[in-house]
């Protein structure tokens, strides 16, 4: 099936997909747009459509679950690169993906580029409006796993501090654990 899905997602253009104005309505296709054009609507600023129109969420596109198929596949196969592809094009079209985000930081995360892990996720934490606490403390865990990785163990500790905050887990309590006891990078 992969072959199949990938040349799918392969002939998508890589843009976002942007709320349409139809005759009788706007579709606003994620939930972010639906947000974001309402409240932009109930301050009085001009959303680029007729303010006679409703607004109206439509259903979840499949493209997302396309894109997210195809990473965790390639992610499953090992195959990272192929994941992080996957990831990076569905985010591209749908930039406030929660499910994308975790996949994403996880994948630079297996492919250890620290570094990029921390980037990423600043700007998920700086940009997602609408991360509920168990995805900012996958957020704040990942962080903490890359800072640990770049051998900041005191902000590794801090990170994770707030995602047990957020979302108390095992897992990443016994890297809490493990961190505050002197086991540095792992």
């Amino acid at each position: 099936i992969l072959p199949v899905i990938e040349a799918e997602l392969d002939a998508l253009p890589a843009t976002e997909i942007k709320a349409e104005s139809c005759t009788d309505h706007i579709n606003a296709y994620t939930l972010a747009q639906f947000i974001e054009l309402s409240t932009l609507r109930a301050h009085g600023v001009a959303t680029g459509f007729p303010d006679d129109l409703p607004i109206v969420k439509q259903p979840d596109l499949n493209q997302l679950s396309l894109a997210y198929a195809v990473g965790w596949i390639r992610y499953e196969q090992g195959d990272f690169d192929g994941a992080l592809a996957a990831y990076g094009k569905g985010l591209v079209m749908f930039p406030h993906s929660v499910e994308l985000q975790n996949e994403y930081a996880a994948t630079l995360i297996q492919l250890n580029r620290p570094e990029d892990v921390v980037t990423f996720v600043d700007k998920v934490l700086g940009d997602t409006y609408d991360l509920d606490d168990v995805a900012r403390a996958k957020m704040f865990a990942a962080r903490g796993v890359a800072l640990n990785l770049e051998g900041q163990t005191a902000d590794a500790i801090d990170a994770l501090t707030v995602a047990q905050r957020y979302n108390s887990t095992d897992d990443v309590q016994a890297t809490l654990d493990q961190l505050q006891n002197g086991g540095g990078s792992q």
